[in-house]
């Protein structure tokens, strides 16, 4: 999970908005944090971190 994370954070370093599309995929605790981790980071560097379920309201 180290290296999925890791790989992700260098795909986000060139991405201004990351539009999280399915949160259900977040049920796993261990993931979720990681998850959570990265999403700081991005938000940190001046990203924009968008949820697509705020957008089917």
């Amino acid at each position: 999970m180290r290296q999925l994370f890791g790989n992700l954070e260098k795909v986000l370093r060139g991405v201004d908005i990351l539009r999280v599309m399915d949160r259900e995929t977040l049920s796993s605790e261990e993931f979720s944090l990681e998850f959570e981790a990265l999403l700081t980071s991005f938000r940190a560097r001046g990203g924009r971190v968008e949820f697509a379920d705020a957008f089917a309201r």
